[in-house]
Formats: C-alpha cells, structure tokens, sequence
C-alpha cells in the first residue's frame, strides 16, 4: 500500500524464493506455473487440433526468433494436453526433439523415449518409404490404440543444419504420411522460425499442409506484457517497484522478438532485487530490457585476460551456423569440439564456457545419440544484442564458411576411418592450405590431422613423381650415352669407310692407269715391230716381184 499498489505477496521466506523468469533459454513443460501471458495463444493451438479435414493432425507454430512459439508449445500447449484439455488428449504418449544434422537418427530417440523396449532398432522401419514412422512408432507405444504427439522444435534445423538432401526428403515424406494417413494415430507439431517459412514450402505435399495448417505467433499484448512481468514475481513473493512495469512495458512494445530480452532482463532485475522488491534502479543500472544483454556479455568478456578473450572470439565463432538469406542461428556443439581447438589448455575453454554459463549466455546439454556433452547460445538474441558478436561474425564470415566445408571433410574422413580418398587434393587442397596460413581461425586437433594427411599425401606424391622423374631421367641418360656411342661408331665407321673407299679409289685408278700404260707399251712395241718388219720388207723387194715386196711390206 506504501508503494500505491494492491498486491498480495505470498508469505515466503526470503532464502527460499527463487528466480522464476528464464534469460534466454525457452520455458519448458515443467515450467508451466511460471509461464503466463500466452493463454489465448494455447487455446487457438488447442483449437486447431481437432480441426476436422485432411492432414488435421499436423500444426506448424510460425513467429520470429524471440517470439515465444517454443514456450507457448511446450509450457502451454503440452500441459494443458496432460491436464485433458482435449478429449482423451491426458492419456496421449508425447515425446520431442530437435532435427539436428541427422532427423532420422533423432527421429528413432524420440520414439525411444516413449517405448517400455529402449534397446528396439527402429531404424530399418524409419528407412522404409512413406509409412516408416506410422511402423516404427506402432513399434514403440507402450499400448495399442494410443495416440502419438510428435512435437518437432526448432524445425528450421532441418533446412539448415541438414546436408543430405534425400534425407531432409525423406524425413518430409515420413511427416506428411503419418499426418495424413486415415488409420494414423500420430499428430505431429513442429516450431518454425518465420524467416524460414519459404523453405517447407518448396516440397509439394508438405507445402499444402503448411498453407492449411500454420497458426502465426503474434507479439504479446501490453495487458499480456504486464502479465509476463508482474505474475512470476508475485507467485514467488516479490513484487516491483511502482512504475517500473509501465517503463519495462513501453520499452519492450513495438519491438519485435524481444521476449528473449525481457526474460533475460527481468532475470537479471530479479538477481539485484532489495529484499522482495524488484527496483527502478537496478533496472537502469542493468541498462534496461535492450541492453541488458549486450552489456551482460561485455561485461562477462571483459573479466577474461588476453588469452582468454582471444579463446571466447574462437568458441563464440563455432557456435553460429551462419544465414543463407535469412539470419545466423545458433548451433550446438560438442563440448570436446571447443576443447579441441586448444588441446594443450583445455582449462581455458572450461573457464570460459563457465563463465557464459553462469551468465546465462549458454545452455549446456548432452546429444541425444552419443550422450556427449554439448554447447549452444542460449537465444539468437544474443547474435544480434552483442555488438562485439556481431562485429566478429561479419569480419570472419568467409572464414567461419571455410572452417565448415573443412569441419564437414575432415568429419567424412573420420567417418571412413581415415580412408586417404577423403583427403583434400589439387586446387582444393591448395585453396585451404592458404586459408589456414591466412586466417585466425583455429582448427580442432581432428581438423588440424586432417590438414596434415591431405598435406602429407601431396608430399608423398610429389616425392613419388621426383622419384618416378628422375628414374625416367637417368633412363634417358642412358638412352643419350647410348645414342651418343652409337653415333660415334657410327662416324668412325663412316670414316673408315670413306677411307676405304677413296683407297679403293685410288686403287682402282692406278690400277686402270697402269692397265692403260701395259696397253700404250704394248702399242707402241706392235709398231715399232711392224715398222722394222715393213723396213725388213721393203728391203726384200726385188725386180723381179714387185707386188709380192708390196704385200710382205702392207703385212
């Protein structure tokens, strides 16, 4: 009454109140009595439940980051259901999940999640077309004739984190199957971030259950704002300052996805209340609903030495799967991930994801299928109200795209024990072994190995090719020597038969000149004889046989 206000404050002792806002992390079904401001919002969902017509059974839930549609679902719409607000709705098996990288595999935990045999292999059923999960989920309900709620949170993820293109398909068509199937008993919900709403549209049976089926989160009104604010305080036993509703309510209207921010700033609000009281002061001195965040995480960044703000800009940068067309969102990570990247201090890590923790900047959790222990943003509000975060997403973000084709390579290698056809060869290679001299990114120990081997291989490639070269150079030497003798016997035996020849030559002309000489003397020898034996003749010419003289003489 002293504060003008008629509030009755419920008689609990002070160590025993605790915060009932939630920072940034999503409100879950066990925090259904400290969740308000969204009852007309859980009645339209429970409304379109038990729409009559075709793919009836299936709902998307569709707002912006920050509006609040995995609360409404999970701490409005799932209690209600338990409490029986639609007929038979209290006896229905309901189990969540996220789709991660691999649907399928969440899909099968899921169903786990509700069976009496943990150990069943579901996988075979989720592998067949079309009817796969109407089989695998009669595998699992603990008793014939149930009805199955298959809520699927943050669907946004199964355009996203996703690589494989025939299994988001198949996923999709298992969906749209169960939910539309005449015999099924499985409804199925799914939470979608309104950036991505494009994205399910471009798959022609799944797109018509969108259209059909899509309730749209609108913002709070201010009547809903003040609810949010004032009745988790009062339930506890706190109550707020006199006007500091209406200031906390005309900064967070007219701004869209700022819920996140309000939980966060009223956390921060409760945590430096005097004694019940929730202050005007405190609120300004946390810097409000809008700043509250992005100075919380300054503030936490700032307590941290050099090596410890140079390790936060590496963590935080693994943490965000970054936006085609549409804004980065948050990603989870394997705890031993983050360790990995400074495997000689991996104290360091643990410091800093403590110290973001108990900021409530980060959730902690455990992957569904390996149990390993896992790091996420809590909210992508942080993505955007850190104005340090911001800064080094759009200084690195050809970097942080490098670092995850090199992430999903050297994972696949992994994966094929370590088979060298996954390494990195030719111009791709040569494309991340710049990338890594040039950046400040830091790699994990499995993404530094996988580096090394490709690297390796190339040099055992290369000494291989000098080795086969220079093989096929001393060969060729030999074939040179070789050629080079056979030249030379080939020229002295040029030689000598050039020498040969001209001694034959020679021969020969001395032989035809001496023949010829034979033939003159032999000449001249005939006529000197037939000259002396015409001479003899003409001397035995007589008177008395003239002719016979002349005869002898011409003989």
């Amino acid at each position: 009454q002293a504060l003008g206000m008629e509030v009755e404050v419920p008689e609990i002792p002070l160590d025993e109140i605790y915060n009932p806002y939630k920072g940034l992390r999503a409100f879950q079904e066990a925090d259904a009595d400290d969740f308000f401001g969204r009852e007309a919002l859980t009645g339209q969902l429970l409304a379109r439940l038990i729409e009559p017509g075709e793919g009836s059974r299936f709902l998307a839930v569709v707002g912006p980051s920050g509006s609040g549609k995995s609360s409404v679902v999970k701490a409005g719409l799932l209690p209600a259901l338990r409490k029986g607000a639609l007929p038979g709705s209290e006896g229905w098996f309901i189990t969540e999940m996220l789709p991660g990288t691999h649907p399928l595999e969440e899909l099968e935990r899921a169903l786990l999640g509700i069976a009496t045999d943990p150990e069943l292999d579901l996988k075979e059923e989720l592998a067949k077309e079309f009817d796969g999960l109407l089989r695998a989920a009669w595998l699992a309900l603990p008793s014939r004739g149930g009805e199955l709620l298959l809520v699927i949170d943050q669907f946004e993820e199964l355009f996203v984190l996703v690589q494989d293109e025939a299994e988001r398909e198949h996923f999709l068509e298992l969906l749209h199957t169960a939910v539309t199937d005449k015999h099924s008993f499985i409804r199925v919900v799914v939470t979608l971030r309104a950036d991505f709403y494009d994205r399910p549209l471009m798959y022609p049976n799944f797109s018509t259950l969108m259209q059909q089926r899509t309730e749209v989160v609108v913002p709070l009104t201010s009547e809903e704002l003040e609810q949010v604010i004032r009745t988790p305080a009062e339930r506890v036993g706190a109550v707020l300052e006199k006007g500091l509703e209406a200031t906390i309510v005309a900064d967070v209207a007219e701004q869209p996805g700022a819920l996140p921010l309000l939980q966060y700033a009223l956390t921060e609000l409760f945590e430096r209340r005097e004694g019940r009281m929730l202050t005007t002061e405190a609120y300004q001195a946390i810097d409000g609903v809008l700043g509250a965040l992005g100075r919380r995480a300054e503030q936490v960044y700032g307590g941290l030495d050099k090596g410890g703000k140079y390790a936060a800009r590496q963590l935080f940068l693994r943490l965000v799967t970054l936006g085609e067309g549409t804004e980065d969102t948050r990603r989870r990570v394997p705890r031993s991930e983050l360790e990995s990247i400074f495997p000689n201090n991996q104290s360091i890590v643990s410091n800093i994801i403590d110290a973001f923790g108990q900021a409530r900047l980060l959730t902690f959790d455990r992957d569904p299928l390996t149990r390993e222990p896992t790091v996420e943003v809590a909210h992508e509000a942080l993505l955007q109200e850190w104005r340090r975060l911001r800064e080094w997403l759009d200084e690195s973000r050809a970097d942080i795209r490098m670092q995850r084709v090199l992430g999903n390579a050297s994972a696949e290698w992994l994966e094929a024990a370590r088979d060298p056809g996954f390494l990195l060869r030719g111009s791709r290679l040569e494309q991340f072994e710049a990338w890594v001299v040039g950046s400040d990114l830091a790699l994990t120990a499995d993404e530094g190995a996988f580096m090394d081997a490709s690297l390796a291989e190339r040099r055992a490639r290369e000494a291989a090719e000098a080795e086969r070269q220079a093989r096929e150079a001393k060969m060729e030497r030999r074939s040179r020597n070789f050629l080079r003798g056979l030249v030379v016997v080939l020229a002295v035996a040029a030689v000598v038969a050039v020498a040969l020849s001209v001694f034959a030559f020679t021969q020969r002309d001395r032989a035809l000149l001496a023949e010829r000489d034979a033939v003159e003397q032999r000449e001249q020898a005939l006529t000197q004889a037939s000259i002396g034996l015409a001479s003899q003749s003409m001397q035995e010419i007589d008177s008395t046989a003239p002719e016979r003289s002349v005869l002898l003489a011409l003989e």
